[in-house]
């Protein structure tokens, strides 16, 4: 079935943007030809600039101290995000250090399961679920680390894309196209998918380690501004139709000689 779709696609499409390598090898795998595959990886805008008296504000709404470490993954609430994973790392950072803060901020169709399991595991209230944030700028201005534990459908995040652009390290899953996204030890650290311990080490590790933190801080910022504005993805894209038009033209030319 996939190399039928495969076909198919080769007859309609003269060039397929991949948004990820990751997506790239599933394009191939229906048989597309490696050379009509451009990856080009999601751009975003920066988050919003968000004042001092917003973020307190919200701080104070969720009942998060002042001096407290944050942990935030905002995503769907749905399987493929493993948010499993991300409670019962909460989990054992929590008995090493009860004042630390999660946060869980989407909906989705697993919702009553998961605060079940948050429940089950006693995280709550240091594990907060925000529910849907139609902005999550504010949320992301309380995070001290950014949290993305995928195990399906993850090519380029913009999650992670949107906190390199207010300055936060990214602790990921080694699925899809996160490791591509993140710098294993320079903008943040890719773990296994699925090992909670993986996932609490680190966040422990830039909790204990201040300097650490600022510095990949400072380079997930540059990381961005590089790699994923949405303004450079735009360029990039603009590149790929304009060398197929130029083709295009070579040959009408060439015909008509």
């Amino acid at each position: 079935g996939k190399q039928g779709n495969g076909a198919f696609q080769c007859l309609l499409t003269h060039r397929f943007i991949a948004v990820a390598r990751a997506a790239k090898q599933n394009l191939t795998e229906t048989g597309i030809p490696a050379d009509r595959v451009t990856v080009i990886v999601n751009g975003s805008d920066p988050l919003r600039e968000v004042s001092a008296e917003e973020v307190q504000a919200l701080r104070e709404r969720l009942g998060i101290p002042a001096d407290s470490f944050v942990v935030g993954i905002c995503a769907r609430l749905e399987a493929c995000k493993d948010h499993d994973t991300f409670l019962r790392a909460a989990k054992l950072c929590l008995l090493r250090d009860p004042t630390l803060r999660f946060l869980v901020v989407g909906k989705g169709q697993r919702e009553a399961e998961l605060r079940h399991l948050a429940g089950t595991l006693g995280i709550e209230p240091p594990v907060i679920f925000t529910g849907f944030a139609p902005d999550p700028a504010p949320y992301f201005r309380l995070f001290s680390v950014n949290v993305n534990c995928s195990v399906g459908t993850e090519t380029s995040c913009l999650a992670i894309s949107e906190g390199y652009s207010a300055g936060l390290p990214a602790i990921v899953s080694d699925f899809g196209g996160n490791p591509d996204m993140v710098e294993n030890g320079k903008t943040g650290f890719v773990v296994p998918m699925k090992n909670p311990a993986a996932f609490a080490e680190k966040i422990l590790l830039l909790r204990d380690d201040p300097e650490l933190l600022r510095s990949m801080s400072e380079n997930a910022r540059v990381r961005y501004r590089q790699k994923y504005t949405a303004s450079g993805m735009t360029r990039a894209l603009e590149a790929v139709y304009e060398e197929l038009i130029q083709k295009d033209q070579v040959r009408i030319r060439t015909r008509r000689l």
